[in-house]
């Protein structure tokens, strides 16, 4: 109810509302922003941080999140560099469906980029543990960062 109350900021919920929070969508949500930093829509994936963080789930489990997938996405991008063929749902241990989520989306990133998004969010879930800053701000800035020419992060 708490999610739900978040989500609707002081309106009545509606049948639309519920189902957005309670389908299972915060991986799809989580996959959808990152594709929206690889293509350079910042405006977009600051859109998706915000509905995320409006429905209520927790920075940490946004920030941990994104850690898993941009981990899974570079280990997809240097498997399928070393081979091009490599059954990734077998490699990294997932199920068929993420391997199919993954592997179109690790094409979108440099192996520099994935390596800069990790360290920028292990970063910011260091300093969500130890209080050294905004964790928002910080998502905020990370998602704003991308740069849509070269597909690089800004530190």
């Amino acid at each position: 109810m708490d999610k739900l109350s978040a989500f609707c900021s002081g309106r009545e919920a509606q049948i639309t509302d519920v189902k957005t929070i309670v389908s299972g969508e915060e991986e799809d949500n989580i996959f959808s922003l990152l594709d929206a930093m690889a293509a350079g829509k910042n405006a977009d994936a600051l859109r998706l941080l915000d509905r995320q963080m409006r429905i209520g789930d927790t920075l940490y489990s946004i920030v941990s999140m994104m850690v898993w997938q941009i981990r899974l996405l570079l280990a997809a991008k240097i498997l399928l560099k070393d081979d091009p063929r490599a059954s990734v749902a077998a490699k990294l241990g997932v199920k068929p469906f993420v391997a199919q989520k993954i592997t179109p989306q690790s094409g979108r990133w440099s192996e520099a980029s994935l390596r800069g998004i990790y360290r920028r969010l292990l970063r910011i879930d260091h300093k969500m543990k130890t209080a050294g800053g905004d964790p928002a701000t910080m998502l905020t800035l990370l998602a704003a960062s991308v740069n849509p020419n070269t597909n690089d992060v800004h530190p």
